[in-house]
C-alpha cells in the first residue's frame, strides 16, 4: 500500500467505499458512531496495538505516520486525519443531519468540536501516560474547569435540543474519566448526556462492534481489559514520582 497524501475535508466526497481505521474505546469511536448514525458505505477497521497492522491487514503507519487513529482513508489515496476534522467531514455527506447547516450555528459547532479536541481530548489523552504524573493533577484541574463551563451549556446535548456529532465526540472523551478522573457525577447534566447518546442504536451498534460492555448507566469498557486500564492511577495529590 502506498504512502497516502493528506488533503482538506472539504474537497472530498464520498462516492467510493472508504476506510475508517479505529482503536477499542479510543476518540476514533465518535467517527465510528456517525458512520452508522448515518448509515454511510464506510468500511471500519481496528488497529491492533503494539503491531500497528489494521483488521483489513494494512500496515497503519503507511496509512498515517504520525501513528494515531482516527484516519479515514479513500481508494485514491487520500487520507484525512483527526477527529473534529473528521465528524464534520461525515456529516457534510448528509447536510442537516448531525451538524447545522446555517453559517452562525455552523461556526458554533466548529467552535464546539475544537473546544472538545484541545481542552479535552488532549489533557485526558495526557493523564494516561506515565510522563505526565507529575502534573496529573494541573490537567485533571484544568479539565474540571472546562467541564463547569460545558455543564451550563448543555441543553440538553452539546449544541442545544437535537444530537450531533459533537455529542459522539464528548461520549467518547469523557468516558476515559472513569479511568483517569475527574468524577464525572460532579456534573449531572454531563451524565444525563452521556445516558442519553449511549441509548442511542447506532451508538450502541458501535459499543458491540468494538467489543466494548456497559458499565454503570453512562460509561463502557472493553469486554477484556487492556494491560495498562488494569492498573489504577495514583490518587489525586499523589503524583510525585516515587
Amino acid at each position: 500500500m502506498q504512502t497516502m497524501r493528506w488533503t482538506d475535508h472539504a474537497r472530498i466526497a464520498i462516492v467510493d467505499v472508504m476506510k475508517l481505521y479505529t482503536r477499542q474505546a479510543a476518540c476514533s469511536l465518535s467517527c465510528h458512531i456517525a458512520v452508522l448514525e448515518l448509515g454511510l458505505p464506510i468500511d471500519v477497521h481496528s488497529v491492533a496495538k503494539p503491531s500497528n497492522l489494521a483488521s483489513d491487514g494494512t500496515d497503519f503507519a503507511q496509512v498515517n505516520p504520525l501513528g494515531y487513529v482516527p484516519a479515514l482513508a479513500s481508494e485514491d489515496s487520500t487520507v484525512i486525519l483527526e477527529a473534529a476534522v473528521i465528524l464534520q467531514h461525515l456529516a457534510d455527506q448528509k447536510p442537516g443531519s448531525l451538524l447545522p447547516t446555517g453559517a452562525r450555528e455552523r461556526l458554533a459547532a466548529q467552535s464546539m468540536l475544537n473546544f472538545i479536541a484541545t481542552e479535552l481530548h488532549k489533557h485526558l489523552a495526557l493523564v494516561f501516560k506515565p510522563e505526565f504524573r507529575a502534573v496529573r493533577d494541573e490537567l485533571l484541574a484544568k479539565v474540571s474547569a472546562r467541564l463547569d463551563w460545558l455543564e451550563g451549556r448543555l441543553a440538553p446535548y452539546a449544541l442545544g435540543a437535537t444530537f450531533s456529532v459533537a455529542d459522539a465526540y464528548l461520549l467518547a472523551v469523557l468516558n476515559w474519566t472513569q479511568f483517569t478522573g475527574p468524577d464525572l457525577r460532579r456534573w449531572p447534566k454531563l451524565m444525563n448526556l452521556m445516558e442519553l447518546v449511549r441509548a442511542r442504536p447506532a451508538v450502541q451498534a458501535a459499543l458491540a462492534a468494538e467489543d466494548l460492555v456497559l458499565r454503570g448507566t453512562a460509561f463502557f469498557v472493553p469486554r477484556v481489559m487492556p494491560e495498562e486500564l488494569r492498573t489504577p492511577l495514583p490518587p489525586v495529590g499523589q503524583n510525585a514520582p516515587q
